[in-house]
């Protein structure tokens, strides 16, 4: 199940918890040269999931489970993430049990939108993209490749491996700024959980 909102954001605690009904969507303002924006990007993320298990970023560790996807394996606990970025900007989804994807994209002139999605996308997306008017293209296809982006991620399955079907998962699509694309995918059977939007402070 997909659905669209509009986020609200809100300056994240600096001390946060999670319920089981809760998904947190941090947005990371990335401030350094390009070059540096990746570290940053995972400074902050030690620093967020520090927050929550109440623990020096630099005693959490991390490994990459099958798939590349980076899991906690120090401290044990159930707490779940998975970080994306783009120019200037960067995404972290936590759910304290759930596994979760996020992607987030910079929407830029592409020339051919449909030539991309035929490597990836499903026949009916293909469609849509087809069916869709020239000049809202562009857009169209970056709805639809963070929605696809951020199911991958969830099961930890890169862009090119079997494709997660979209019924399978509760995804939101929303904006994490001007010109800036995202999509949050989360692995669950209950009620889709409340979303909280924060903005991180290194403070």
């Amino acid at each position: 199940m997909h659905r669209e909102i509009e986020a609200h954001w809100h300056q994240g605690d600096s001390a946060s918890r999670l319920s089981g009904e809760t998904l947190d969507i941090w947005r990371i303002d990335l401030k350094s040269s390009t070059e540096k924006q990746r570290a940053q990007a995972h400074k902050a993320r030690l620093a967020i999931l520090a927050r929550y298990l109440d623990v020096e970023p630099d005693s959490i560790g991390l490994s990459p489970a099958p798939g590349g996807k980076p899991r906690l394996i120090s401290p044990e606990t159930a707490l779940q993430f998975n970080l994306s970025h783009t120019r200037g900007t960067a995404l972290l989804a936590v759910h304290a049990r759930c596994a979760v994807g996020v992607d987030i994209e910079c929407r830029r002139r592409i020339d051919d939108p449909i030539r991309l999605a035929r490597r990836v996308m499903s026949t009916a997306e293909l469609e849509s993209l087809a069916a869709c008017p020239a000049d809202g293209r562009a857009t169209l296809f970056f709805d639809l490749w963070t929605r696809l982006e951020a199911r991958q991620k969830t099961l930890g399955r890169g862009i090119f491996a079997e494709p997660v079907d979209p019924n399978a998962l509760f995804s939101v699509g929303f904006s994490a700024g001007e010109g800036l694309r995202a999509c949050v995918a989360i692995d669950t059977e209950d009620t889709p959980p409340d979303l909280r939007f924060l903005d991180f402070d290194r403070e």
